[in-house]
């Protein structure tokens, strides 16, 4: 189980369709978004609002990440503060266009606070042969009208796990002193 600010929660409807796709393979799949525990002391997340995204830069992480494509599907996007139970949660809402967003936040892409980051971590596990993956996303701010969305994925094969031993918990317990495979940055701005 996973303990201190995290909580597993749902997937997107896109991820979740990938997995239910999956059928020759056993997956385990954890998403967590940190949330503060402290009520009362919060005054939102200052990161509201439409954004364009201008530059996305990625690659393995032992090299300079080369420029990649923007697709339309993730162009405009809204980040808009979530009240969940657990506490505040910066909402991602895909968008067409500016203004024009899925009414419900896609919960991968979305951010809880740990602490003074805004994050999201991705755990799976993948059996036969049981390869580990852990994925961090972080939201920071570049300047006023810029924000930053950092994505750093580790993975690791352990063929000496299968079954119930490969899974999401071992991933998560990992975590990042598995190797690191693939850095993206994204960078957006406010419209």
């Amino acid at each position: 189980m996973i303990v201190g600010f995290f909580g597993v929660v749902g997937v997107s409807r896109q991820l979740a369709s990938a997995v239910r796709r999956t059928t020759t393979r056993s997956i385990g799949l954890s998403i967590a978004v940190p949330i503060l525990l402290v009520a009362g002391c919060d005054d939102g997340s200052g990161y509201t609002g439409d954004y364009e995204l201008v530059s996305i830069v990625s690659g393995a992480c032992e090299v300079a990440g080369g420029p990649q494509p923007i697709s339309d599907e993730v162009r405009w996007f809204q980040l808009a503060d979530v009240e969940t139970p657990s506490g505040l949660l910066v909402g991602y809402f895909p968008c067409v266009a500016p203004g024009e967003c899925r009414a419900e936040h896609d919960l991968y892409r979305s951010f809880g606070r740990d602490g003074d980051r805004w994050v999201t971590t991705v755990a799976v596990a993948l059996d036969p042969g049981c390869t580990l993956r852990y994925r961090e996303r972080t939201l920071g701010r570049v300047d006023d009208t810029t924000i930053r969305i950092d994505d750093i994925a580790h993975e690791e094969l352990d063929p000496g796990l299968s079954g119930e031993t490969c899974a999401i918990e071992e991933a998560r317990r990992r975590g990042t002193s598995m190797p690191c495979v693939e850095r993206t940055e994204q960078r957006a701005e406010v419209r």
